[in-house]
């Protein structure tokens, strides 16, 4: 199966999906040393800005983890209640 690659919006920012991390790779305890938070992006429940399921209605798929703000060049990893940054390298 294909999966959709292409950009979208959400909340006024544009991102374009990167990678589908493993099961392994997924675990808490491997990705929270990698996670902040973007204050300056603020996307976030606790701002009213963001929810996982409005985030990945505007992907229009589930199937990546990880995604490229093509605005700043970040890579984010979307979580319950807010849109982290993900500082490891992939």
């Amino acid at each position: 199966m294909k999966h959709n690659k292409k950009s979208f919006k959400y909340a006024g920012v544009t991102f374009t999906p990167v990678k589908r991390l493993t099961d392994k790779q997924l675990n808490l305890r491997a990705i929270s040393p990698f996670l902040r938070s973007d204050r300056k992006l603020n996307l976030s429940t606790y701002a009213k800005t963001y929810t996982y399921e409005d985030f990945y209605n505007a992907c229009g798929e589930k199937y990546y983890d990880l995604f490229r703000c093509e605005d700043n060049e970040k890579i984010y990893i979307p979580c319950d209640n807010e849109l982290f940054e993900y500082t490891k390298k992939i």
